[in-house]
């Protein structure tokens, strides 16, 4: 009768063991079930592995010789390494990287240290940008650049500066997003439909931007107004998870 009193404690202890262990379980597949249904309203790939390589071509005045034109190339890759959902915002950890592959004497050296990590942060409408992982917790929009807020169409306008997505008039007079062209575009990874362009105005110069649906930002272009300085950046290669 002891033995058997013993088995039967043991049989329910392990019962209540399995119980307590697959709970977890279950909360995570529903956790990664609802990371992928945000992510499927993204109007870009979010998901890990999703990579984006840039050719940046960059001009500047000489260090060396005045008057002399000097251009540089650069490779950026930026590729998604996190995807988690908080509070009902999905976040996007982006790694990018930087290499050089041409710069003659007299271009102004770039920083030495690597990009920092970024993260997108999509709602449903909203695709914001930031660099402060602090804010995961407790994300209040307006801490973060509003980097495109969807759907896109011609006449459409939005402060992106941080701190101004609720306040737009901080871009009254500069700084205001627009968007003022919709269209197909070609880059060397391919031709794209669905392509808006957008366009800011400063003092300094107005950045011009292509961002394409399903595949997220395809060139971009600035010059800067008051000295011989700017670039053209372009979509070389994507992929939407790992190779």
């Amino acid at each position: 009768m002891v033995h058997f009193l013993w088995w039967l404690l043991a049989m329910l202890l392990f019962a209540g063991q399995s119980t307590t262990v697959a709970a977890p379980a279950a909360d995570k597949v529903g956790a990664s079930a609802s990371v992928a249904q945000s992510a499927a309203t993204a109007p870009l790939p979010l998901a890990p592995g999703a990579t984006w390589v840039y050719r940046q071509d960059a001009y500047s005045s000489s260090t060396l010789r005045a008057q002399e034109i000097v251009t540089a190339t650069f490779i950026f890759t930026e590729t998604i390494v996190d995807l988690v959902e908080e509070d009902g915002w999905l976040w996007a950890r982006v790694h990018p990287t930087r290499t050089v592959l041409t710069m003659p004497a007299g271009y102004p050296q770039p920083p030495e240290e690597a990009p920092a990590d970024f993260w997108y942060i999509w709602d449903g409408s909203r695709l914001f940008k930031t660099e402060d992982a602090s804010a995961q917790a407790g994300f209040e929009p307006q801490t973060a650049s509003l980097h495109y807020l969807f759907p896109l169409a011609i006449g459409s306008a939005w402060c992106p500066q941080a701190g101004a997505a609720d306040a737009p008039s901080v871009c009254e007079y500069a700084g205001m997003r627009r968007v003022v062209d919709h269209g197909s575009y070609e880059t060397p990874a391919g031709q794209f439909e669905d392509c808006y362009q957008t366009y800011e105005m400063y003092l300094s110069g107005s950045p011009t931007t292509w961002f394409c649906n399903g595949i997220g930002v395809v060139a971009e272009h600035y010059v800067h107004s008051g000295s011989p300085f700017g670039y053209h950046k372009m979509l070389m290669e994507y992929r939407v998870s790992p190779k």
